[in-house]
């Protein structure tokens, strides 16, 4: 399958789905709704697609992105996560044009905005961007930030004791001005901020850590040096590989391609998970958690000490420390859980990711409801009480609606909804929540989620951030469009050669007035078809000549095709060595063929020849002698008295010319070649 240029038509030409889904609303549309010029379209073609009749009227820019319905990603990330990270004192997010926030505490300069040091108690500054660079992922740690760029750069700042922004020092960074120094020009894909620790995954699925090492965190194989710039980790298996990283108080958690876990560290709370009874720390990976049977893990996620992991079932399994009930089986105690155990859930639910706190821990369910469990001194469980809980309990999503990405600090709580708005609860510390309130003292807090004091646009859906430049790349697959107030979007689409062949489902984002979003996808929207350059409805990869409407195929490969009754036709369809009327055995096509009418002459000179034979040859019964030829045929060229035993050889030299001219004869009539109507009549043998 190719990518196709298609995509936006997909979207619109989806007259045969009329329902259109935009956050938890179902709309109506009429058939005319999305009009096309065409339902299939090969590569290297134009469509021509109307969007009218949106119902809503304060759309200020619509954005769609067309998707392969069967274009497998290398690796697929847990939807919305690290859209929004909750720090110790301070809350990052992106918004949907890339642009990134981050208030609260700006100690050591941890916001990103250049500042000095001051408070910001609600989203006013934005991250000041390595030039050229924009954020897709953003990670509030304890006392830094950290963001990796579209290009898959990773950049540091804030406070850089032991040297945790991996800049090869420890001097302090207010902005995200110095790449972490890898060994080399490393592309990352993943990254996690422990307390005074980071780790990342590379393009090649390698890990590395950097920052204090502390119990063997780090995985270095060394727990007394602090690294001020990555070191590559290696994982227990030969053949092992990393698609998710966790990084918590001293210890790591690595999330593996064939979906087992792997966790480094300190394990003095049982947060290494695996079946091993002794709690020796390991300073390298050297053992695996210890999956519930045939269960595998698709998410992972570390608190301070105790760890949990979303599984293939859509289960949730913890372990580790279980002083407030964080690992949600209860009862909880001071004793921790060596073993992963399921969360305790009443009902048969399906979660989709999870987020480890301090002292709690939260996950979204498929349909983006939201639950918590463990400590709840400061309202961090969102549920409208102070009270510590060991099992889960769901979040008051009465303002927020579906959640689409949720993120766990020490005391306080925030997520993205469906619409794009965020909102944070729990502790008020430092302006944490982004509600304007800035309070010092840790009895302030919010019981449920509340609104960040921001609408200026969109936070981030799950399709991660895009830069308003980024939509407008000239890319097919993705773009904008501003509402000119007729609430009609026309859009022409040229599908470039080398598109993914097959059905497309597109994603349309509506950004509203009033900094809140809309979406809907619709599914296998479009067909894009390879290119078929002669329209004989034989694709170019396929076709033996395709520039050539009447012809497409070849058999024997001579350059002559087999359709009978198109252009340069081949009368041997299966014989590579000829292809003409007649072949004579001779070299050239012109030698080759002879004509119906020098087939008719050659037969009437053998007959005439063969009639003379005959009727002559017998006259010797007479006992005439003959003096010359002249007396025989009235010309020369034959001798006197001919001898019957040689004019008989010559006869049946003829008679079997005739009867091999006979064979060829009927063996064209049987493929059906065209003969002179006249000379077919005269078949007298």
């Amino acid at each position: 399958m190719r990518k196709a240029t298609i995509v936006l038509v997909l979207l619109f030409c989806l007259s045969s789905l009329n329902t259109f889904q935009a956050s938890n609303v179902n709309h109506q549309f009429s058939e005319d709704a999305f009009k096309c010029s065409q339902q299939n379209v090969s590569e290297g073609t134009s469509i021509d697609c109307e969007i009218t009749d949106l119902n809503f009227t304060n759309v200020n820019q619509i954005r769609y992105r067309f998707v392969a319905d069967e274009f497998d990603q290398e690796i697929k990330s847990v939807p919305g996560k690290n859209l929004i990270s909750t720090g110790y004192v301070h809350t990052c997010a992106i918004l949907d044009n890339a642009s990134t926030m981050c208030w609260g505490s700006d100690g050591d300069g941890r916001l990103g905005n250049g500042g000095e040091d001051n408070t910001i108690s609600k989203p006013t500054d934005y991250v000041i961007n390595p030039e050229g660079e924009t954020f897709k992922s953003i990670h509030a740690g304890h006392e830094n930030t950290c963001g990796i760029t579209d290009s898959g750069k990773l950049y540091c700042w804030g406070n850089n004791n032991n040297g945790k922004n991996g800049i090869g020092t420890t001097n302090t960074e207010k902005l995200p001005s110095t790449p972490v120094t890898f060994e080399q020009d490393t592309i990352i894909k993943k990254v996690s901020i422990g307390k005074y620790h980071a780790c990342a995954i590379d393009s090649d699925n390698a890990v590395w850590c950097w920052g204090r090492a502390w119990n063997g965190n780090l995985g270095s194989g060394d727990d007394a040096t602090d690294q001020y710039a990555p070191v590559k980790v290696e994982l227990p298996g030969v053949n092992d590989f990393a698609t998710e990283i966790a990084a918590g108080e001293r210890f790591t958690c690595a999330l593996l391609g064939n979906g087992a876990i792997s966790c480094w560290g300190y394990d003095g709370n049982y947060q290494l998970g695996d079946s091993l009874e002794t709690t020796a720390d390991q300073n390298t990976p050297q053992s695996y958690v210890s999956l519930p049977s045939g269960r595998i893990a698709v998410d992972v996620d570390a608190g301070e000490h105790h760890a949990c992991a979303v599984l293939d079932n859509g289960s949730i399994v913890c372990w580790g420390h279980n002083n407030y009930g964080m690992l949600g089986f209860g009862p909880y105690s001071s004793i921790a859980n060596s073993l992963p155990q399921y969360i305790n859930t009443t009902q048969n639910v399906s979660f989709t990711q999870v987020s480890t706190g301090y002292d709690h821990t939260c996950a979204l369910l498929e349909n983006g409801t939201g639950m918590c469990w463990g400590r709840n001194t400061h309202g961090q469980l969102g549920n409208d009480s102070t009270t510590n809980t060991d099992y889960p309990v769901y979040i008051n999503q009465s303002q927020t609606g579906p959640l689409i990405a949720i993120s766990t600090s020490y005391f306080h709580t925030c997520a993205i909804n469906a619409s794009g708005g965020a909102f944070c609860w729990g502790s008020a510390n430092s302006g944490v929540l982004g509600n304007s309130v800035n309070h010092h003292k840790s009895w302030a807090y919010e019981l449920a989620p509340t609104p960040v004091t921001w609408s200026g646009m969109a936070w981030s859906g799950t399709i991660g951030p895009v830069a308003d430049k980024e939509w407008n790349t000239g890319n097919w697959l993705k773009g904008y469009m501003q509402n000119d107030g007729t609430n009609t979007y026309n859009i022409s689409i040229d599908i470039p050669l080398g598109s993914i062949y097959g059905n497309y489902s597109v994603e349309i984002y509506m950004l509203m007035k009033d900094g809140q979003r809309n979406s809907a996808t619709f599914q296998n929207v479009f067909k894009v078809l390879e290119k078929d350059s002669d329209g004989d409805s034989v694709v170019d990869s396929e076709d033996a000549f395709p520039n050539e409407v009447s012809q497409w195929s070849d058999t024997d490969n001579d350059g002559y095709g087999d359709n009978p009754n198109g252009t340069n036709p081949d009368a041997y369809p299966d014989d590579p060595e000829r292809w003409e009327l007649i072949d004579a055995g001779i070299g050239s096509e012109a030698e080759s063929r002879l004509s119906n009418q020098t087939i008719y002459i050659g037969v009437g000179l053998m007959l005439v020849l063969t009639f003379f034979l005959f009727r002559f040859g017998s006259k010797k019964s007479d006992k005439k002698e003959y003096s010359s030829s002249v007396d025989v045929f009235g010309m020369d060229g034959v001798a006197q008295g001919a001898d019957l035993t040689e004019v008989s050889e010559q006869v049946d030299a003829v008679v079997n010319q005739l009867e091999n001219l006979k064979d060829t004869i009927s063996e064209l009539e049987t493929k059906n070649v065209p003969l002179e109507d006249e000379y077919r009549s005269k078949d007298k043998f």
